[in-house]
This record gives structure tokens, sequence and C-alpha cells, in this order.
């Protein structure tokens, strides 16, 4: 004892300063260890972001519901093909960009026009890490079908599914089916029999599968009997972190906006002991930001056949980085247009190095096709998003004259 008095002072006085700051180093590290891991990165090349097929392995075949051998193929132009960003190409039938507007640089299309009975798939093998026994990742996806009014069994169909290697099964819950059907939640018609779903987005979630392998699929099928098509176009988000987005907030920030995955039908947010209903959709937002270290639950209710019913779980964490979302209220442009509400001078201001994303809706349900072209005034939402996970939704209104 006698140590320490002389080492620190009488009083203990310098001994306790030094006890609450090893204290408060510790929490410092356990946050930002919460943070990094709460931004995991992806397996490498999963979304298609080193143009090329990387990682990825090609498949084709013939759609027979008896015979389901497939051929591993090197990628084939017009089956697997590779599509570069350039901002302005847009499917034949549904008008919509053959490119995610997810801002990424490559997206696939798989499958094609032909008939034939034709099938494609592509798959990608990783191991989730051994200490991530939460693991999520977004898929984007837009589909084309014709609807030939067959069996569903025989109609033109596209799959995303997830195979636990060693159980060598498909995971119920993670897997879905998108069978031609004129009546499928948020298809449109193009023409005649020939239907369009286009891009939106789906959130895979894996609770328990640490250290375990996984495959993806994705698979277009046109129908069995030889003579209608189907089609898809792909990405994958290259952010693996929770499953819900927006639990970190900066300096600067007056609120947060939570984020649920994406794909369900209903959502209802609770405090962490289920004792009140906070808010339901898809978003919520509290204002001011919650205090550091607290927990919020999730209940998510999937569409029918589409996977199970889920609770996540998500807490509040504070990070020093610096984050200031300046954005202009509206822009203007003469009629037609086109309006450019990507343009860096609208968002002058705010802290470098930021990343954005455009949507129709506050929810950041859909995004805006293409935000360098905007051709019809309204409001339109723009999400700046830093390294850490901080993020901010604004409006802003585009005016045509």
């Amino acid at each position: 004892m006698s140590e320490i008095c002389s080492l620190y002072g009488p009083g203990f006085a310098g001994y306790i300063y030094h006890m609450r700051a090893l204290r408060q180093a510790a929490l410092i590290a356990a946050l930002l260890f919460s943070i990094a891991e709460g931004r995991s990165q992806c397996p490498p090349n999963l979304g298609f972001e080193e143009g090329s097929f990387n990682h990825w392995k090609c498949y084709t075949s013939a759609y027979d519901p008896s015979d389901s051998t497939e051929k591993a193929v090197p990628p084939i132009a017009n089956r697997h093909a590779l599509l570069k960003n350039t901002g302005s190409a847009l499917d034949f039938y549904g008008g919509f960009p053959v490119n995610c507007p997810n801002g990424s640089t490559y997206s696939i299309k798989l499958g094609n026009e032909d008939v034939g009975a034709q099938s494609e798939r592509v798959s990608y093998t990783f191991t989730i890490p051994a200490g991530q026994d939460v693991f999520s990742l977004i898929y984007n996806y837009a589909v084309v079908f014709e609807d030939p009014g067959h069996p569903m069994q025989e109609q033109p169909r596209f799959t995303a599914k997830v195979f636990d290697v060693a159980a060598n099964s498909y995971l119920s819950c993670s897997s879905f089916d998108y069978a031609a059907a004129s009546n499928l939640p948020g298809f449109q018609q193009a023409s005649g029999n020939v239907y369009f779903k286009p891009w939106s987005q789906v959130t895979v979630k894996l609770v328990g599968y640490a250290g375990k392998t996984i495959r993806l699929d994705f698979t277009t099928y046109d129908c069995s009997r030889g003579g209608h098509f189907g089609y898809a176009y792909l990405d994958i988000e290259e952010d693996c972190s929770s499953p819900i987005k927006g639990n970190t907030w900066c300096p600067g920030m007056n609120s947060v906006d939570l984020t649920a995955p994406f794909g369900f039908k209903e959502y209802y947010w609770y405090d962490s002991a289920f004792n009140s209903q906070l808010g339901t959709g898809n978003t919520i937002k509290f204002s001011p930001p919650p205090s550091p270290g607290t927990k919020y639950a999730l209940k998510l209710i999937p569409y029918p056949g589409s996977g199970c019913i889920d609770t996540l779980y998500t807490t509040i964490a504070y990070a020093t980085d610096p984050f200031d979302f300046q954005l202009q209220d509206s822009v203007v442009a003469c009629t037609p247009g086109p309006l450019d509400i990507t343009a860096p001078e609208l968002k002058q201001g705010s802290t470098p190095g930021m990343q954005y994303s455009y949507y129709l809706d506050a929810a950041q349900k859909e995004r805006v096709p293409l935000p360098a072209d905007i051709r019809r005034q309204g409001v339109y939402y723009i999400k700046a998003s830093n390294s850490i996970g901080c993020n901010l939704v604004k409006p802003i209104k585009a005016v045509l004259m």
C-alpha cells in the first residue's frame, strides 16, 4: 500500500484518476471494436466490383424438372453478362436501368431473351468469419419474365438461395423463388405477356453460422416447355455489416435513422425488453439521438412463402468522426430537364469523402433509377454516409420550370 501511495501521491487521488483513465480507455476500445465489427467487410468481389467473375462460378443447364444436372462453364457473354455502369443503358421491356442504381460500377445480367428451356446460374462460396455470429448481406435484383400461364413448376423463374455446405441443404428462411405470374407483388406489365419487376432489395441475415461455409446460388429459368424466356439482373452490396443500419451517430447529427433489412412485409420496433412498441415501417427516427448503449428490438414479418418471422437487436453507438451533411433545399432546371441531383455543388460544405445514395422515398425503399438524369419534378431523398456508419437522409426538391 505504501508503494501505491508513493507512486500516486497522498489520498490515492492519482491512483483513482489512473484507474478511471484505464476504464475510460477500455470503454473506448470496446466502442471502437463494436463499430469495427458492425462494418464487417464482405468476401472479395462479392459485388462484381473487380469487373470480373473472380470468386464466382457460372453454370448452364436445361430447365427440366426431372433433371437438375448443371454444367460449370466460363462466363458466357449473353448468359452471364457483366455490365459496366454507363448510367444510360435501359432494359428493353421494363425501361429500367440495366445497372443497379446503388452507385456500384458493375452489375450482371443472368439469362437472356432467347427461349429453349435454358437455365443459368452463378454461385459464390465463402466462410463466415469465426467471430461473426450475425452476418448479413443485401442483394439487388430486377426480373423480366414472360407469363405463358403454365403450371407453376413450369413457369419462367428466378431463384435466390443460400446453401449450408456442411449440412448439404438450403436454408429455407433465406431462400426465395420468384416464378412468373401476372399477380406477383411489385411486377408491372410491359407488353403482351411480358412482366417485369424493376430493381428491388432483399436482405439475407444469417445467425449462428460463424465459421461455417455458405454458398449463394442465383438462377434464372426459361419455361420448361421451351417457348418462353426469363432473365434477371443482379448486384450484391459490398457491405456485410449489421442487418440494421444507422445505429452509429457522429458529432453534428441531431437525429438517428435506423433502417431495417429490406424485403419484409411488416416491421415492428420495440425497446429491448419489448415493453413498448416504438414504431412500424422499415425505418424509424430518433431525435435527439439516443444515448450510446441504448438497445432496440425489431420484429420482422415476411411475405407469405418468403422467409420466416425473425427478431433483430441493435445497440446505439457513438463515434467521434466528423460528419456534416449540407444539402440545398432545391434544384431547378428548364423543362424537360434533365436535373442532376448527384451534382457536387448541391452538397457543398459537407464533410469530404462521404458516400451518397438517392431514393424516391424517405423510407429508402426505392432508389432513383437515374439520379443524374431527373426528368420529373418532385421531392427526392439523398442519404449521406461515412465509413464509420453514420448516415443522414435529407430531402431535395426538383423543380422544372
